[in-house]
């Protein structure tokens, strides 16, 4: 299943790259630095130069938010684990999203890449 899933994730990631963005946002849980390991040698010839971040919250906020989504309820114990082994991640910038609206956590991700880009954050 998870050799599926990073197959997957390396076609969708290549599909965008034969368009003309200038960025991708891609969005996955990646608990294990092996995993992010495999992505980025997948796309490695994709992109000059992936950004990698981590969002994270404290227990407190991930019970909350998922206590406001009935579907994912069931998953509190996975949550938990994975949010254990986010947090040890060593190939990501880590952001505490903990009680931040998703503006101040752009801003946060602007600010690590603008300047390299030549982008004032917020403009």
């Amino acid at each position: 299943m998870q050799e599926m899933a990073l197959r997957n994730c390396k076609l969708l990631l290549d599909s965008f790259t034969q368009e003309d963005f200038d960025s991708i946002v891609f969005t996955w849980v990646l608990h294990k630095d092996s995993l992010v390991e495999d992505l980025i040698a997948g796309v490695s010839g994709l992109c000059s130069k992936p950004y990698l971040f981590s969002l994270v919250c404290d227990e407190v906020a991930l019970r909350k938010r998922i206590a406001n989504d009935p579907g994912k309820q069931r998953d509190v114990e996975l949550a938990l684990t994975r949010l254990e082994q986010v947090n040890s991640l060593t190939l990501a910038h880590r952001i505490d999203t903990t009680g931040k609206d998703i503006s101040a956590v752009v801003q946060e991700i602007q600010c690590i890449i603008a300047p390299e880009h030549n982008v004032t954050p917020g403009a």
